[in-house]
């Protein structure tokens, strides 16, 4: 089990590139994950443990936020609160 990255209040948590093409050229580097850079304004805190067994957290813009809840499965696994500064 991994240690869990605490949640970034100063930049959304959201990666924004996927981490992984399958479809790269044979030679060609793969490019870390991009990350979102607007400024948080939700906790995405699961409620569930995910895949890895682990019950975390992240920080979220309110674009990122959205498109989460898009996802039936996150709907029922993370809970957000708004980060209150």
């Amino acid at each position: 089990m991994s240690d869990l990255i605490p949640p970034d209040l100063q930049q959304c948590q959201c990666d924004i590139t996927p981490a992984y093409n399958p479809w790269r050229v044979a030679g060609e580097t793969r490019q870390p994950p991009e990350r979102c850079k607007n400024k948080p304004v939700w906790l995405a805190v699961e409620k569930i443990a995910g895949s890895d067994g682990q019950c975390g957290a992240m920080s979220l813009c309110q674009t990122c936020a959205e498109e989460m809840l898009k996802s039936e499965d996150l709907r029922r696994r993370v809970q957000l609160q708004p980060i209150l500064e």
